[in-house]
């Protein structure tokens, strides 16, 4: 459907499509492989940036893959459930499940683990940037759609999550093609073109809540084409009822869950504050000459009287306008990152724009405009990149040990940054299969707090008393991390505490030096824990929830 989208409204020849994102697909995974995106734990962000929801797309991906390779065994909940209790990471329900059917349906096709989730976000990637590419070759030539490519490339957010599972890329995938095809509707109704959109649209809301700004797309496309027609046509309301029907009982059901991740409340005082942050990061997201012809794209789409209107432009222009409207009035957090699902569209209506600013300019560029824009798009790029930088965290060294000792006890207790949690956690995910250990979070156990991590406070006052709790549980393996954000909050301060005074039964089994410290495991004498213990243990972690249900706990 998606392929019928890209050859329905204004990309040219299939053959250039296919061409460029061959093109970007090799810079995207040489990029990967030269930063190391293979060879790191998921869950650790970019440049030492914390990512705390890349371990749980990941867990969540390897979550549908083995309830389908396990042959469905069970209700959904039930087993989701189950697995939580392994591998604390479960998330879905503040997300939907979109992404993660079809990370599946790739590992399914290439294989379970990291790697393959990591050359998904390549190939995801590569499939936008040809889009985006092969319009830009339409409108004004080949080189400068190269030359948009790689400047939506080198936007230091997308490029950051190159090495990353997140779902803003896809999203941006999906909601190009709900742009264009909805352009191409408006410009000539069909029931296909209705179609498209359709399952595109679906695609994006059933990808990140954030899909749900395609609500106001066809209106305010309207407005900047001055034609209202394709919103009274009854297949534009068949569509806006098929996508309701598919899509909004999800959100009604997982509402609650979801806004326990809101990190600020609904009110104007929000969007003042996210209206400002979110210009600044949309201009360092596109960068100076980015934001110049966004701004001569966005005129440049309003129809003029009398004149013809640029429908695919038009629907971009709108496109943009109605997420970073969404981001502003939606509380659920301001960060830059959230506007990755826009840099496509916001370059292809910079490079339009670019080029029509030196129309004044056609007669004495003798038929060079094209590379005048590619030119400043290159340039442009220049400005942006940043290669992103990863570094080995240990977490193989981790898993290797424990998976591989014999007796291997089932607990696992890790005390460190969320980073760090979400890091072994994901690693626990692909590498325990069969589901041996259960990872249990020193955020939890050791400490309660909110969802967010307000209302701090520790559950065991000194660290005789935490000792003698790790023992009472059956602890088998601990896992500590001594760099600054590992050692940030009291409870790790405790379990490094003990650790350093090395008590008789913890043995010093691996470590691994990191970029800001060192993870250390440390075997634990004593004998396997009883099922009774195992329960206990797992229990603990369930008061911390605040009463949200293991799905909608990251």
């Amino acid at each position: 459907m998606l392929g019928k989208a890209i050859s329905i409204y204004g990309t040219g020849q299939r053959w250039s499509f296919v061409g460029f994102v061959l093109i970007f697909a090799a810079i995207c995974i040489y990029i990967q492989t030269a930063t190391g995106a293979y060879f790191v734990g998921r869950g650790l962000g970019v440049d030492g940036g914390i990512c705390n929801d890349e371990a749980s797309h990941f867990v969540n991906s390897l979550l549908v893959f083995d309830y389908i390779a396990d042959g469905i065994p069970s209700n959904p909940l039930y087993y989701a459930r189950e697995y939580y209790m392994h591998f604390p990471r479960v998330s879905i329900g503040h997300w939907p499940p979109m992404f993660y059917v079809v990370q599946a349906g790739i590992m399914g096709l290439f294989g379970r683990s990291g790697a393959v989730a990591i050359a998904s976000e390549a190939a995801i990637a590569a499939l936008a940037l040809g889009w985006v590419a092969s319009f830009v070759r339409r409108r004004v030539g080949w080189l400068a759609g190269l030359a948009a490519g790689a400047a939506a490339l080198a936007s230091p957010e997308l490029m950051a999550q190159l090495n990353q599972v997140l779902i803003d890329i896809f999203l941006a995938l999906w909601l190009l093609g709900a742009a264009l095809s909805w352009a191409a509707f408006a410009a000539r109704p069909g029931a296909g073109r209705a179609a498209v959109f359709t399952v595109c649209a679906i695609g994006a809301i059933m990808t990140k809540g954030s899909g749900l700004a395609l609500a106001l797309l066809p209106l305010l496309h309207a407005v900047l084409v001055r034609d209202a027609r394709a919103l009274l046509d009854r297949r534009a309301w068949l569509a806006a009822a098929v996508i309701g029907a598919t899509t909004l009982p999800w959100y009604l059901l997982t509402y609650r869950m979801a806004a326990t991740g809101f990190n600020y409340a609904w009110g104007w005082r929000y969007t003042v504050e996210a209206l400002r942050a979110y210009v600044k990061f949309f201009v360092a997201a596109v960068g100076v000459i980015g934001a110049i012809g966004c701004a001569a794209g966005a005129i440049g789409a309003v129809r003029p009287r009398g004149g013809a209107a640029d429908h695919p432009l038009a629907a971009l222009v709108a496109l943009v306008a109605v997420v970073m409207l969404f981001y502003a009035v939606v509380p659920a957090d301001i960060t830059s990152r959230y506007v990755v699902c826009v840099v496509p569209a916001a370059m292809v209506v910079a490079a339009v724009g670019v080029a029509r600013l030196l129309r004044p300019l056609a007669g004495r560029l003798r038929g060079l405009s094209g590379v005048v824009v590619a030119a400043l798009l290159l340039f442009n790029a220049a400005t942006l990149m940043r290669v992103p930088h990863v570094t080995p965290f240990g977490a193989d060294m981790v898993t290797g040990l424990v998976l591989h000792a014999e007796n291997s006890n089932p607990l696992v207790l890790v005390a460190g940054s969320s980073a760090t949690e979400g890091a072994l956690i994901a690693a626990f995910a692909e590498a325990d299969r069969d589901r041996r250990h259960y990872v249990i979070r020193a955020t939890k156990v050791l400490s309660s707090s909110t969802f967010l991590g307000t209302q701090y406070a520790l559950r065991f006052a000194d660290t005789p008393d935490v000792e003698r709790w790790l023992a009472d549980a059956g602890i088998g393996w601990v896992v500590v991390d001594d760099s600054p954000d590992g050692a940030l909050l009291e409870h790790d301060r405790q379990v490094l505490a003990i650790a350093a005074s090395r008590p008789a039964g913890w043995d010093l089994v691996g470590s691994h030096r990191t970029a800001e410290g060192e993870i250390r495991l440390y075997r634990l004498a004593g004998a396997t824990p009883s099922a009774a213990q195992i329960s206990d243990a797992l229990q603990r972690e369930r008061p911390a929830m605040a009463g949200e249900t293991p799905l909608s706990t990251r």
